[in-house]
């Protein structure tokens, strides 16, 4: 017979072995050139920022807020499948070992993006909060410290049932993470922290852990924690290549549905299907969305310079490579050649609808120049921008289309 040990090797095995495919062909994407990109530049303005930013900048608070967020998203990975409800439910007593191996392993990627976080962090650290190298190495102590108490918190919350406790579970976890770190910025005393850390070590001891022999585990939402998690891996890699385990979420939105009307007719019925499938989507709608109001605001704060233009166009790029994802969409086998509509017609309705999305962009992206003080520099933005949407669409998509036709 398995032991849980075995089991969460083979499962975990089995999801690398498959991931290590999808981050091959994500390697040797031009979308991991735009990332590189996108980050030497960040690079280059972080240290404008550093040298333009005020002295009463609240410092302190920015940074604890930062990193209250990623210790208190702290999801668990355990690898169950559905079938797990039928087969391991009654041997949940027995499964310890799995589950505390699940608990090791997220705090360990977590510890990798909480690092990278710091390191992120630490030029804006040791210019602002503490120029100590100790100071900043006892940060990071803590911070992992603190990161495994919240996961193991996030553990306690999935054995409870209702959303009440485990809403104000979460918001503990929140407050205690931003005011420990808020008051550790602040050079704090160190007793008051000292009672801090015994505080957060006495909810470990006198309520999760009872909470956690009293109440079974909620396999319900162990397998939607587990899905969702799979699903945010399968949406990036399914900008790269098909990925037959990915499921989309759906959601009406009549209103946004009902605001472009196209013309019935035969030749539209693609042309209907995409832009449906664009704003029903939580996937498309929603990535697209965080691009056009996080790089609106971007721009607008961006140092006036060409740097901006740059910029720019690679925000429009990455839209324009997650919107290429619609293209390779399956509902179940072939069923788009059961309409009576030509290849050559799909496909010039779902780059009409690329291009009409991308110069919206475009041109809310043109407007947050404007408002950000730039004068000929915007208006020649905007022409680059829209030579690079009719060039992305009808030269790179279509050669793309065409390949893996």
């Amino acid at each position: 017979m398995m032991t849980p040990e075995t089991m969460w090797k083979e499962r975990r095995s089995a999801f690398w072995n498959e991931a290590i495919l999808y981050l091959r062909l994500m390697g040797n994407s031009g979308f991991m050139f735009s990332v590189y990109v996108a980050f030497l530049l960040g690079a280059y303005y972080y240290s404008v920022l550093l040298r333009e930013l005020s002295p009463e900048f609240p410092s302190a608070l920015v940074t604890a807020a930062v990193l209250t967020f990623y210790l208190t998203r702290s999801p668990i990975r355990t690898f169950v499948k559905p079938a797990d409800l039928v087969f391991l439910l009654p041997m949940e007593q027995r499964l310890d070992p799995f589950f505390q191996k699940a608990i090791h392993y997220s705090f360990m990627v977590q510890g990798a993006v909480l690092l990278f976080v710091l390191f992120l962090l630490s030029p804006f650290y040791f210019d602002r909060i503490d120029p100590r190298t100790g100071m900043f190495a006892l940060t990071v102590i803590v911070a992992f410290a603190v990161k495994y108490w919240n996961v193991t918190g996030k553990w306690n919350e999935l054995h409870l049932q209702h959303r009440q406790p485990r809403y104000l579970s979460l918001s503990l976890r929140t407050a205690a993470n931003f005011l420990f770190f808020w008051l550790l910025f602040r050079h704090a005393s160190f007793y008051l922290l000292l009672a801090l850390a015994i505080i957060l070590l006495l909810i470990y001891v006198l309520i999760w852990k009872p909470v956690q022999r009293e109440h079974p585990l909620k396999w319900e939402r162990l397998l939607e924690a587990e899905a969702a998690q799979s699903a945010a891996f399968y949406r990036m890699a399914n900008m790269f290549t098909d990925v037959p385990q990915l499921k989309n979420r759906i959601k009406p939105r009549r209103l946004l549905s009902g605001i472009v009307r196209i013309p019935f007719r035969r030749t539209s019925v693609f042309s209907v299907y995409y832009y449906k499938t664009f704003v029903r989507s939580g996937d498309f709608f929603g990535v697209f969305m965080r691009l056009l109001i996080v790089g609106a605001a971007l721009l607008w704060v961006l140092p006036a310079g060409w740097m901006r233009i740059v910029v720019f166009l690679l925000l429009l790029y990455m839209s324009g490579l997650q919107l290429f994802t619609m293209w390779k969409i399956r509902t179940g086998g072939n069923w788009e050649a059961l309409y009576p509509v030509s290849f050559k017609d799909r496909k010039r309705s779902f780059l009409r609808i690329v291009v009409a999305l991308l110069l919206l962009q475009a041109l809310v992206y043109e407007g947050s120049l404007i408002l950000g003080g730039e004068g000929m520099r915007s208006l020649i933005s905007f022409a680059l921008g829209i030579a690079f949407v009719f060039w992305f669409a009808g030269v790179h998509l279509n050669k793309k289309i065409e390949k893996e036709t």
